[in-house]
């Protein structure tokens, strides 16, 4: 004898499937959401010793030529400059706050491969033109590597063009 469900039966069933379905699927996102955070590099501090310099220059002025920050593993820390060159950069003594940190963190973590693995140190023609240039320095393991990129990004390559593009934004964003 089989017998045949009544219609609210086969609703109260459909219901309970689809209410367990959507549950089964918010945990399992939660358990992925979760994970993918735990190993986040962005959230942790420099290991010690490594730092990440970014800055904008302009070689053709008078008085504050250069604006950077520098991140440490004490935190970010905010300079400037007379002169166009990075090593006129000095830094204050007081770091700026963990949301900014973070920032630059972020910006830390998203060099371009094909900076990191190349040779090459200029991309473009930065402050040719009077237009400025932007400065790269990352120390990681006891090496130092540094870049000057172009705030032209019409010649750039399409991954350092992108990398520009958030470099300039996380400078509007501490300002």
């Amino acid at each position: 004898m089989n017998v045949e469900p009544t219609p609210g039966q086969r609703l109260a069933v459909l219901f309970l499937k689809n209410y367990f379905m959507k549950k089964s699927l918010l945990f399992v996102l939660l358990c992925v959401m979760l994970n993918a955070c735990k190993d986040d590099p962005c959230s942790k501090p420099l290991p010690a010793g490594d730092t990440f310099v970014f800055s904008k220059y302009y070689c053709e002025c008078i008085g504050s030529c250069i604006t950077g920050y520098k991140l440490a593993g004490q935190g970010l820390f905010q300079g400037a400059g007379t002169w166009c060159d990075p090593a006129t950069l000095t830094f204050s003594d007081t770091p700026l706050s963990d949301d900014k940190a973070s920032l630059a963190q972020t910006l830390r973590y998203e060099i371009p491969a094909q900076m990191l693995d190349s040779d090459e140190d200029i991309y473009g023609c930065p402050d040719c033109g009077d237009w400025g240039g932007y400065y790269i320095e990352l120390t990681s393991g006891g090496t130092t590597k540094s870049w000057r990129l172009d705030t032209k990004k019409d010649d750039l390559p399409v991954d350092i063009k992108a990398y520009v593009e958030m470099l300039e934004q996380t400078l509007a964003d501490l300002q």
